[in-house]
């Protein structure tokens, strides 16, 4: 007589995740327990001063409630940026890797991640719009010119950075003078998602030649 197996393994679906009974965020690992057997996120268990359970004031130890853990790693989760337009939902293990990439987290400006000259934050697509604003210098090429640097002098540490669009996407292009390595870089960074990054191709070009002065033109 044949006999059906039941499928053991778990899915994700979709619940309420269990909330911290102190600072009533989102339960994510690890998760510990006091020696009553109540949950409290890492935060708490390391914050709180005397180290005791504020339900049953006993002392809270360093054992895990693996149970719940689990529970909340395989439960699927929003993005915590759905109300600015994220739509992804995921299992709340692949969360974090998520929020690295999402286009809309805040965002620094990156002249300020660089230079430490600007503490501008916002969306994605709000940098251009910023960067006309307040760093015009440094968004006025395209991917359809040639970028001209000059008057590059190789005995001094130099940094140039600019932000190009194409279409809707946004390159980082830097060009960086080392002199303790004695090398020139130029370097470019899709600001987007890897998924998006994976179906681009592009094709650089660089030229370098000296002036009348002697200093060198890329």
């Amino acid at each position: 007589m044949a006999s059906a197996k039941a499928n053991k393994k778990a899915a994700a679906v979709a619940i309420d995740l269990p909330e911290c009974p102190v600072c009533m965020e989102t339960m994510s690992a690890p998760i510990y327990q006091c020696q009553s057997g109540h949950s409290l996120c890492n935060s708490c268990t390391q914050n709180l001063l005397p180290p005791m359970c504020p339900i049953c004031r006993q002392n809270l130890t360093q054992m895990r409630n693996w149970q719940l853990e689990e529970i909340v790693s395989k439960a699927k989760v929003s993005c915590p940026n759905k109300s600015s337009g994220c739509v992804y939902t995921m299992v709340s293990m692949d969360l974090e890797e998520h929020l690295k990439e999402c286009i809309f987290r805040e965002m620094e400006c990156p002249l300020g991640v660089v230079f430490g000259k600007c503490s501008w934050t916002g969306r994605l697509k709000e940098i251009m719009d910023h960067f006309k604003e307040r760093h015009g210098s440094f968004c006025n090429v395209t991917t359809d010119e040639e970028v001209e640097i000059t008057n590059v002098d190789i005995k001094n540490d130099d940094r140039h950075f600019f932000l190009v669009a194409q279409s809707k996407l946004l390159f980082i292009l830097t060009m960086k003078i080392d002199t303790l390595q004695k090398m020139a870089y130029w370097t470019i960074q899709h600001i987007g998602s890897k998924k998006v990054h994976k179906t681009i191709f592009t094709k650089y070009i660089l030229r370098a030649s000296r002036t009348q002065e002697g200093k060198l033109c890329s």
